[in-house]
């Protein structure tokens, strides 16, 4: 009978260990999703911050692709304008000579 209570003794501190080791792995289980979670979250957040930078100068890039078309259109017309001057001035001295 008191090999019997031994032997349960032992079984029962040895379940003991384990669950104390069960809680122990869980424990640290539950510290690494913490910390993985937390990285997740940083990632996360850098990528929305890129994807709004990302945006940003793509608004930019418009914008700046539209001011460019616009110097672009002012100086077609500056040149034709210059082109009729002179053309009409050339007009006038032809006359002139003529």
């Amino acid at each position: 009978m008191e090999e019997q209570n031994t032997l349960i003794q032992k079984a029962h501190q040895e379940t003991k260990q384990t669950l104390t080791k069960t809680e122990k792995d869980l424990a640290q289980a539950h510290q690494s999703r913490a910390r993985r979670k937390e990285r997740i979250d940083l990632a996360q957040a850098k990528i929305n911050e890129l994807e709004t930078q990302l945006l940003q100068l793509a608004k930019q890039k418009l914008t700046n692709q539209k001011q460019a078309q616009e110097l672009v259109n002012n100086l077609e017309n500056q040149w034709q304008e210059k082109q009729q001057e002179w053309q009409q001035q050339s007009q006038v001295q032809q006359e002139t000579y003529a």
